[in-house]
């Protein structure tokens, strides 16, 4: 009796690996970056997964790589049952405490 052969014996096969556009995972940052941005989605407001999917006409994967971004630099939360969330509204003291603390992280500033 023969054994099966197994496709990763050799490692994985890239030549059968679909390729994913590059920057698809940015284009899509930029595009819910700016609406939170504009306030096209308002602060402090539940972002749906599902209606960006149809909105940008995109997999939910890259919207979710793309607000976990933006989670990382504080423009949306990640809350337990209910999904992601834009951070509230911040005061205007808050936002000159942000801008300097922007300013100390640049190499230049």
């Amino acid at each position: 009796m023969t054994q099966p052969i197994s496709v990763m014996e050799n490692g994985p096969d890239t030549t059968r690996q679909i390729a994913r556009p590059s920057g698809l995972v940015d284009e899509v940052y930029r595009r819910i970056r700016a609406d939170i941005m504009s306030l096209k989605i308002p602060p402090d407001s539940r972002i749906s997964v599902d209606n960006m999917v149809r909105e940008l006409g995109v997999s939910q994967t890259p919207i979710r790589e793309a607000l976990s971004m933006l989670e990382a630099i504080g423009l949306v939360t990640k809350k337990h049952f209910i999904g992601y969330c834009t951070a509230p509204r911040c005061r205007g003291d808050e936002r000159r405490g942000h801008a300097r603390a922007r300013r100390r992280r640049r190499p230049d500033g």
